[in-house]
């Protein structure tokens, strides 16, 4: 039996992992940088909390989406002119 490559990293994950990166840079940008509604050590913490949070899924994100690439050009080969876009 072949392995799938095709939802190696399911699509619902990928798509949670993107809206919590969305997520918590708006909320970073909203408490951290603008302080909407907060001050002080309140809007430190949030910001310290929500920088983390976006760094985090970020990266995971990240990794999600290159290993995915990868992953699938193992299995069905790039065209040429798509290798040079990717990352080395």
């Amino acid at each position: 039996m072949k392995p799938d490559y095709k939802n190696w990293i399911p699509k619902g994950m990928l798509f949670s992992l993107i809206a919590g990166t969305v997520l918590s840079l708006a909320l970073l940008l909203v408490f951290g940088v603008f302080g909407i509604g907060v001050s002080g050590k309140l809007r430190v913490m949030l910001g310290v909390v929500f920088g983390i949070a976006f760094v985090v899924c970020a990266k995971y994100t990240e990794w999600c989406v290159y290993d995915n690439i990868s992953t699938r050009e193992r299995a069905f080969p790039l065209p040429p002119y798509w290798m040079k876009a990717l990352p080395p």
